[in-house]
């Protein structure tokens, strides 16, 4: 059944979840779009809620789809800026989705970004954005094998708005 929902009245909104895992194996969960930001907390290894408190990772005016990642003794938190998708009066130029990650020694934060600024301040240093060629480049996710650690995202090609995969 649902972990968390959103009925309406609450300060965060229940979508965008990520499970990231804590030196011990213990599972989060992350999620969270707009309003109050990204929030997390604990899970049960069977997945069921443990607890009932929140914890805010980040915050800025325009944030969705967190990413926990732990590497080298460090958790990151990868979160998407700006509106994503045309549609709704956004024409594709007019998008501005893009990535930014802060680190913290706890999967619970504070995460900060290369400059020491808090993501729950609005702080975060940027991944990948735009370019010439592709916009709105955010939500993504973090994998790791054979060594080697891939970034994926979406975007959309400026020539044509068609939606693109993105390593």
């Amino acid at each position: 059944g649902p972990v968390i929902c959103t009925e309406g009245d609450e300060s965060y909104n229940a979508i965008d979840a990520d499970v990231g895992l804590d030196a011990n194996g213990t599972p989060y969960l992350s999620f969270g779009s707009f309003w109050d930001g990204i929030m997390a907390f604990p899970l049960n290894a069977d997945g069921s809620r443990a607890g009932t408190e929140l914890t805010r990772l980040a915050w800025a005016s325009e944030i969705e789809a967190p990413v926990l990642f732990r590497r080298c003794g460090w958790y990151y938190l990868f979160v998407t800026w700006g509106l994503c998708c045309p549609g709704e009066g956004r024409s594709v130029d007019s998008l501005t989705y893009r990535v930014a990650v802060g680190r913290s020694q706890n999967i619970l934060g504070p995460y900060v970004d290369k400059n020491g600024m808090s993501m729950v301040s609005g702080g975060g240093t940027l991944v990948v954005q735009g370019d010439a060629t592709y916009i709105a480049a955010g939500h993504s996710d973090v994998i790791a094998t054979g060594g080697k650690i891939y970034h994926l995202y979406h975007a959309y090609r400026r020539s044509d708005g068609d939606a693109v995969f993105r390593i």
